[in-house]
C-alpha cells in the first residue's frame, strides 16, 4: 500500500506469504502486526492492518469477521486521506461478497477500489480488482467478460514482475477455458500456475490448482462417456482424496465442500451410489453450517441425481425442488433451468404429464429470459471501447466550449494514442500467447493422449514432495534430495537443482518441459551446462547419473536413521 512506511508494507508482506504457506499461523501474525499499530496509534497503520487481518481471514473463509474488521477500518479512513488503503477495503469487501455468494452485490464495491487505486496510483491493486471482476464474471457465466479482465490483470502483473498473482491469474484463467469445456488450455494454464505456486511452497493455493486439476479431469471423462473404469477418474478422485484433509484441517470450508461434492461426482461416475450420497451429504452439511447459499443449491440437485439413479424417484422430486426454491430465491438462472428440466424428466417417469409439461415450459421461459438478459451483459464485454468513445466525445466537447483548443487537441491525440498503443499491446501479447500455446501442443504431438494423466500425477507429486510430515515421520526423501546434490556441487543453481531432481524422478526433457512451462530446446540446454558443472564424461548418461545418485543418498540416509534408531533402543 503505498500510503504507509516501506518496513509496514514489507511486514505485512510477510504475513500475507504465511498465509499461503502455513494458513492457521496467518491470523496470529495479522493480529500481532495490528496491536503494534495501534501502540504507534497512527489511524493508517491501524487500517491497514484491520484490511491485512480482514484479508487473511477471508483466505479461511472466515468471511464475518473479516467484514467486521473492514467496518472497523472504513471508519478509521474516515478522518485520513488514504486512497490506497481505501481501495484496499473495498477490494476485501468484494472479496467477502463474493465467498458469501453475493457476487453481485461485490460489483459495487469493486468499482469503488477501481476508481480509488487509480486516484493513488497503485497498479497492483487495480489488477487485483481486474482479476476478482474476471472471477465473479466467471461465476455469472459471463466467460468473454471474464477472460477480459483476466488478461487485463495478467498484463499488469507481468509487467511488475509479480510472480504469485500471476500463477493466482494462471490458475482463474484456467478455470474459465476448463467451464467452456476447453480442456487442452485450462490443462495448459493450470500447469503454469502450478509451478509458479510451487516454486513460491504456496501449500494453500497448490492444494486449490490440484482440486481444479481433479474437477477437469472428470469433466473431460464426462465429456467423453467414460467408463466406470477410466483411469481419468481414478486419477481425479486420488488428488481430490490427497487434498481433502489438508481443507478439513485449515477449516477451508469452501474448499472443502467442492473437493467433497467432486469426489461425490468421481464415486457416482464409477457407480459407487452409497459413498457418493455420503460424501454429498457430508457437504450439505457443511454448506449448511456456514450457509454457503451457491453450494447449498447445488449439493440438494447432486443429492436429487443420486436419488434417481438408484430409482427412488419421489425422494429425488423432493430434493431438486429444495433446489429450484432456492435458486429462484437467489435468482440463480442456470440452476433453475437445469432444476426445471430435470424435474420434468422425473414427473415424467412417475406418470404425472401435467407436472412434467408444466416444468418444460418453466424451463424454456427461463431460458429465454436468461438470453434477453445477457444482451445486457455485452455491453460489459465492450467496457473499454464504450469508455474510448466517451472519452473522445467529452474531449470533442471540451475543443469545441473552451479556450486553448491547440492545447486540449494534443491532450486528446495523446489520450486516444495511448489507449491505441494499450490496444496493441494487448493484442499482441494475445498473438504471442496463441503461439506459445501452439508450439507447446506441436511439442507434445505423438503424447497426446497421456498429457493429462501426466498432469494429474506431477500434482499429486508435487503435493507429496511439499506436504509437512505427518505424526512426526521423517520428512520425504526427495525433499532434501537437492540440498544434499548442492552440497557435492555447490556450482549448480536453484534452476538446475529443480531441474536435477525431476530428472532422478524419471521425467524425460520434453515431460520436464511441460511441466516447467518452458521449451524442451531450454531443458536441453540446462541439461549441457549440468552436465558440464557435474564433469561427466560423454559416454555417462545424465540422467541414470542422478537416479543412482539419488539411490545412494536414500541408501545413506536410511542406514543413519537405522544407527539412531540402534542408538535409541540401546540407551
Amino acid at each position: 500500500m503505498t500510503d504507509l512506511p516501506i518496513q509496514t508494507e514489507h511486514q505485512m508482506q510477510q504475513v500475507l506469504n504465511l498465509a499461503s504457506i502455513d494458513p492457521l499461523r496467518a491470523p496470529d501474525a495479522a493480529e500481532t502486526l495490528l496491536q503494534t499499530a495501534r501502540r504507534g496509534n497512527d489511524k493508517a497503520d491501524i487500517a491497514a492492518a484491520l484490511t491485512l487481518k480482514a484479508e487473511v481471514l477471508t483466505r479461511l473463509n472466515r468471511d464475518r469477521e473479516a467484514a467486521v474488521c473492514l467496518e472497523q477500518a472504513q471508519l478509521l479512513t474516515r478522518t485520513i486521506e488514504a486512497p490506497a488503503i481505501e481501495a484496499r477495503i473495498m477490494l476485501q469487501h468484494a472479496v467477502v461478497h463474493y465467498h458469501l455468494q453475493k457476487t453481485q452485490d461485490a460489483f459495487p464495491f469493486l468499482r469503488q477500489a477501481e476508481a480509488l487505486s487509480e486516484a493513488a496510483g497503485d497498479d497492483i491493486i487495480r489488477a487485483d480488482c481486474r482479476r476478482l471482476l474476471g472471477v465473479c464474471h466467471s461465476v455469472l457465466s459471463e466467460h468473454d467478460a471474464a477472460l477480459h479482465h483476466l488478461y487485463a490483470a495478467l498484463e499488469i502483473y507481468e509487467q511488475h514482475r509479480d510472480d504469485y498473482r500471476i500463477g493466482l491469474t494462471w490458475m482463474e484463467i484456467g478455470t474459465v477455458y476448463v467451464l467452456v469445456l476447453n480442456f487442452e488450455l485450462g490443462r495448459l494454464y493450470y500447469d503454469k500456475a502450478l509451478n509458479c505456486l510451487y516454486d513460491r511452497n504456496c501449500q494453500l493455493e497448490l492444494h486449490i490448482v490440484a482440486t481444479r486439476v481433479g474437477q477437469l479431469l472428470i469433466g473431460k471423462a464426462h465429456k467423453e462417456k467414460a467408463g466406470e473404469d477410466d483411469p481419468q477418474l481414478k486419477q481425479a478422485e486420488r488428488l481430490l482424496r490427497l487434498c481433502l484433509p489438508y481443507f478439513r484441517r485449515i477449516a477451508q470450508n469452501i474448499s472443502t465442500v467442492s473437493t467433497l461434492t467432486n469426489l461425490a461426482v468421481a464415486c457416482s461416475m464409477q457407480l459407487r451410489l452409497d459413498e457418493a450420497l455420503t460424501l454429498q451429504m457430508e457437504a450439505l452439511k457443511i454448506a449448511e453450517a456456514t450457509r454457503q447459499t451457491n453450494r447449498l443449491i447445488y449439493c440438494y440437485g447432486r443429492i436429487g441425481v443420486l436419488y434417481a439413479y438408484t430409482g427412488k424417484v419421489a425422494e429425488a422430486v423432493e430434493w431438486i425442488e429444495r433446489s429450484l426454491k432456492l435458486s429462484r430465491e437467489k435468482s440463480s438462472h442456470l440452476s433453475s433451468i437445469e432444476s426445471c428440466a430435470f424435474l420434468s424428466r422425473l414427473h415424467e417417469d412417475l406418470g404425472d404429464t401435467d407436472k412434467a409439461l408444466w416444468y418444460q415450459r418453466e424451463a424454456t421461459r427461463l431460458k429465454k429470459n436468461l438470453l434477453e438478459g445477457r444482451k445486457i451483459h455485452a455491453i460489459d464485454r465492450i467496457h473499454y471501447e464504450r469508455e474510448a468513445a466517451k472519452l473522445a466525445n467529452d474531449y470533442q466537447r471540451m475543443l469545441n466550449t473552451a479556450g486553448g483548443l491547440h492545447v486540449s487537441d494534443a491532450i486528446l491525440q495523446s489520450t486516444l494514442k495511448e489507449q491505441d498503443d494499450a490496444g496493441e499491446r494487448h493484442k499482441q501479447f494475445l498473438q504471442s500467447m496463441s503461439a506459445q500455446i501452439r508450439e507447446t501442443l506441436r511439442q507434445k504431438g505423438r503424447s497426446g493422449k497421456n498429457t493429462l494423466r501426466r498432469l494429474a500425477q506431477n500434482v499429486h507429486d508435487f503435493l507429496e514432495h511439499t506436504s509437512p510430515p505427518a505424526n512426526g515421520d521423517a520428512p520425504n526423501d526427495r525433499a532434501h534430495f537437492p540440498t544434499q546434490l548442492h552440497e557435492r556441487f555447490p556450482a549448480l543453481t536453484t534452476a538446475e537443482l529443480r531441474i536435477c531432481l525431476l530428472l532422478a524422478s524419471h521425467l524425460d526433457s520434453g515431460q520436464i518441459a511441460i511441466m516447467l512451462g518452458v521449451s524442451q530446446r531450454t531443458i536441453e540446454t540446462h541439461r549441457r551446462r549440468i552436465r558440464s558443472k557435474l564433469d561427466l564424461p560423454t559416454h555417462v548418461n545424465l540422467s541414470l547419473f542422478l537416479m543412482r545418485l539419488y539411490a545412494g543418498f536414500k541408501r545413506d540416509q536410511s542406514g543413519a536413521d537405522t544407527h539412531k534408531t540402534q542408538a535409541s533402543g540401546e540407551n
